[in-house]
């Protein structure tokens, strides 16, 4: 990729980033969390259980901001704290009331929804290259978690 293309394209994409969370910023007041707040149930909701250090993978939250919105979601009673046996891993999983706050997201009126119908082949395309770059650049890890709990929630 040339220099050009490259400020190019961070330039579009900085302004993607900002219509997209706005739209999740909508999402989010609908379900009263915050912008934060939103991907972290999400990812709860779409995986049996999850650690920080999961969760740091996909959002780029650093651990001290992931940890605060997790105890928010605690205390709202969305996620909940999961131990195994003997393991001092510490793992989280979406409460039914997070699962049901996060199922809303698909059963809810269409003038809350993101004006961007995802089912366009041209957006489909978009999210398969971005998640292509995303790969070449930062390696496969980060992706395959968030296609894996994608196919989970839609």
């Amino acid at each position: 990729m040339s220099c050009g293309d490259m400020i190019e394209f961070y330039f579009i994409h900085k302004l993607l980033h900002q219509e997209m969370e706005r739209c999740l910023s909508r999402c989010a007041a609908y379900l009263g969390l915050s912008v934060l707040e939103l991907p972290v149930l999400w990812i709860a909701g779409s995986s049996d259980t999850f650690t920080l250090a999961d969760m740091a993978r996909v959002t780029t939250f650093t651990k001290e901001t992931l940890e605060e919105i997790v105890v928010a979601l605690e205390r709202d009673d969305l996620v909940q704290e999961v131990r195994f046996g003997e393991s001092l891993c510490v793992y989280f999983r979406a409460t039914d009331r997070g699962k049901d706050t996060i199922n809303q997201l698909s059963s809810r009126v269409n003038s809350y929804r993101c004006p961007v119908n995802t089912d366009q082949d041209s957006v489909r395309s978009l999210l398969e290259a971005s998640r292509k770059l995303v790969m070449e650049l930062k390696g496969k890890g980060s992706c395959d978690l968030i296609a894996n709990m994608a196919r989970g929630v839609r």
